[in-house]
């Protein structure tokens, strides 16, 4: 009896390591890991290499072992923005501006992504640059610096064209920051200041001749009618009596007093 006993003792013992022995082996071979994906985020599922599905929110375990290698790739699938700051790029008329600009995106295809960019910013920046570098080097300085909606306008399109191909919505971008070097903007200045004194002066100029042409029209109509002439004369002789305090002899020839 005691040896059954004994016997029984040995089987349930050599069993639990058995089992022990296996689990350990198959985590080590499978490595079973949890993994969360948010609300907001969208998983791919790769397995040796290869894409799988796409995941959703909740939780999930994946087995990262010698037999079945998988890994979740997580994307964040809210607004996101790129800043592209420091750009120097000479203008048309060999003028060195500086551009800060800001682009918002958000990502719509994770799966496409993955696939086709190694770097969706690295994407967007290089994209951001030859794009902006497109629109300043066919302008001269002034049409750059008073023009940024133009630029938004047209390197926002740019980006909406490319980027849909690699799975990224363009939301917006933004030319946020537009600037000379001191000396420039110094030179600009004094450009706008005489560009005003001209057109104050050429306004100026065409009111003086504009004033000379109406009296010498007055001229040539009272030289072609006296009476209008004597009209216009009686006219200030009037004005300047009401105000009072002033003698006035009038000389007039035979023919006026008749």
């Amino acid at each position: 009896m005691e040896q059954l006993n004994t016997s029984m003792v040995e089987n349930i013992v050599i069993s639990i390591v058995v089992i022990a022995v296996a689990m350990f082996l198959w985590r080590k071979l499978m490595q079973p890991v949890k993994v969360v994906i948010k609300e907001y985020e969208i998983g791919v599922l790769m397995r040796n290499g290869k894409i799988i599905s796409e995941l959703g929110a909740g939780a999930y375990t994946v087995y990262k072992g010698f037999l079945r290698n998988e890994e979740v790739v997580i994307t964040d699938t809210r607004e996101q923005s790129l800043s592209v700051n420091s750009q120097e790029i000479m203008t048309k008329d060999g003028v060195c501006v500086k551009f800060n600009i800001l682009v918002q995106y958000k990502i719509v295809d994770a799966k496409m992504s993955l696939l086709k960019l190694p770097s969706l910013q690295d994407k967007l920046y290089q994209s951001v640059q030859l794009h902006l570098r497109a629109v300043v080097v066919d302008r001269n300085v002034q049409d750059v610096m008073s023009g940024r909606n133009d630029m938004n306008v047209v390197i926002k399109e740019a980006l909406t064209s490319i980027m849909p191909e690699f799975g990224v919505s363009i939301l917006d971008a933004q030319v946020k920051d537009v600037s000379l070097d001191n000396e420039m903007r110094m030179a600009m200045s004094a450009v706008v200041k005489a560009q005003k004194e001209a057109q104050a002066v050429l306004e100026s100029t065409r009111e003086k001749i504009a004033s000379s042409r109406a009296l010498a029209n007055v001229a040539q109509i009272m030289q072609e009618n006296p009476h209008m002439y004597k009209l216009k004369q009686l006219d200030i002789l009037q004005k300047a009596a009401e105000r009072g305090g002033n003698t006035f002899i009038v000389k007039l020839n035979n023919d006026e007093i008749k």
